[in-house]
């Protein structure tokens, strides 16, 4: 974002109120909700800022829980969420968002929202208490003109450590001239650097360090409260990124034999001499559901020549009968590994799978042709590997 809406200020709100997978029955709310934030992207990036301004999106919001009321599901609650995080970070208005926010509580206890949204309550509380006693406000300050330094040269596509040096160089200056102090104001100028090397510049080791530092250094702060969700994040990409490149074009896929939905085990061994496509996807996931005319369309084509798929599902414990109802309504009749540990799915985790859909494509011998083919590429890939048999 620019202007007066810093990219950067909003990429950490993004990251500490992520958007959480919902079940196929929430589908309508996502594409609405995914409608709305792109105009309420638009009108921000064009300096439009104000809550008149953004009347038409706010009764959108509005006639979405109007619509939902009484439905408890991860969409409906990112719905409320979307409208506090619109007054919390667009708007500014933090009476408005913190009401949000307690409703979000109250209203949606069980969702996966509802810790975050309690983070943002403590945040904004403490925010207006040092308001109130004016000991953070030249930091906050002095952190908007940094953050707005930022944003612009991320919207130029300038996103090295390099091209943003200076803006460091601010950061670090900033923490050294207020060394010793313990407030919300200085965890935030640190949360703001963690999140600078784990979000822009993709340094992992670097945001786990900085992080690590803001839990000992500043315990008891509500950016320290959030430290270790994002530590944990972080070591997970990481883990993730170095799995990732064992399993490169041309390696081996390692063996697995798990069950599937009907509780038969699936090894990968079985497959011997076909062609095989592992798809780790979810009934939730709306790529996934996008990308799936492009699997059934290759398998009704080519499953008679040797053409196989092995889904492995990402979905939740008490989501089984949804994942059968789905595979059967949508004509997938090969097998789906299922553990309902959602991301931690014993393969995804094994495999290192942190964003899906993933597919892998296998020729007869089990070795890696192809990763994350889409569209028509991966019914060619196929027609090529079948050639060659």
């Amino acid at each position: 974002m620019k202007t007066k809406l810093a990219y950067f200020v909003w990429l950490l709100a993004a990251l500490l109120l992520a958007a959480h997978p919902v079940n196929a029955a929430d589908t309508s709310i996502n594409a609405e909700m995914k409608a709305i934030r792109e105009r309420v992207r638009a009108k921000a990036e064009a300096g439009e800022i104000t809550e008149q301004a953004f009347a038409p999106e706010i009764a959108e919001f509005d006639a979405l829980l109007a619509k939902h009321a009484g439905v408890k599901t991860e969409a409906v609650a990112r719905v409320l969420g979307g409208k506090a995080l619109l007054y919390l970070q667009t708007i500014k208005d933090d009476e408005k968002a913190l009401a949000l926010f307690q409703q979000l509580r109250s209203d949606f206890p069980d969702s996966s929202l509802a810790p975050k949204a309690e983070a943002e309550i403590a945040d904004i509380q403490h925010r207006r208490e040092s308001i109130k006693s004016g000991a953070d406000s030249p930091i906050k300050a002095e952190m908007k003109i940094i953050g707005d330094l930022i944003g612009t040269k991320i919207k130029a596509g300038q996103n090295t450590e390099e091209a943003l040096a200076p803006e460091i160089a601010r950061i670090d200056a900033l923490l050294a001239k207020h060394a010793g102090e313990k407030t919300e104001g200085v965890a935030y100028v640190l949360a703001m650097k963690a999140s600078l090397y784990g979000q822009v510049f993709k340094d992992d080791g670097k945001a786990i360090a900085l992080l690590q530092q803001l839990k000992t250094d500043f315990a008891g702060t509500s950016f320290a409260a959030k430290a270790d969700g994002m530590i944990a994040r972080h070591e997970r990409q990481r883990e993730s990124e170095k799995i990732q490149r064992t399993l490169m074009v041309g390696a081996k896929f390692p063996e697995f034999a798990e069950s599937d939905l009907s509780g038969r085990t699936i090894s990968l061994a079985d497959y011997k001499g076909k062609v095989v496509l592992l798809d780790f996807w979810a009934t939730w996931c709306k790529p996934c559901i996008a990308e799936l005319p492009n699997v059934l369309e290759a398998y009704r084509q080519h499953h008679d020549q040797g053409f196989e798929v092995i889904g492995i599902s990402l979905d939740r414990a008490n989501a089984r009968e949804t994942l059968a109802g789905f595979a059967k309504d949508h004509d997938m009749t090969w097998a789906q590994i299922y553990d309902g540990k959602f991301w931690e799915s014993k393969l995804a985790v094994q495999f290192g799978v942190i964003s899906i859909p993933a597919t892998y494509l296998l020729d007869g011998d089990g070795n890696i042709v192809a990763k994350n083919l889409r569209g028509p590429a991966l019914a060619q890939e196929v027609v090529r590997l079948l050639a060659k048999k």
